[in-house]
């Protein structure tokens, strides 16, 4: 599971222990990051500084899900909402 992964990414940064291989992707759209938030629909700065305020991976997980989308099978979780129409 890739989110857990990033929160403590991002933790590391605060702390100027996160290694410069990782920094030029941290938070990118294009990157894993904005891959796992954008499957969320947070946003990625939102999201950094809910984890930098503090708390469980679990708190911050469902601070996400109140902010965005719940996955399929998560607590208070059914189906994931439909994209809206293309039209």
């Amino acid at each position: 599971m890739y989110f857990p992964r990033m929160l403590d990414k991002v933790r590391l940064h605060a702390r100027n222990e996160l290694s410069e291989d990782y920094q030029a992707n941290l938070g990118k759209r294009t990157a894993a990051d904005g891959a796992c938030t954008n499957f969320l629909r947070v946003n990625y700065a939102e999201l950094r500084d809910r984890v930098l305020a503090g708390g469980s991976d679990e708190e911050i997980l469902e601070w996400c899900y109140e902010k965005g989308r719940v996955a399929v099978g998560a607590p208070g979780g059914g189906a994931l909402p439909r994209p809206a129409s293309r039209l």
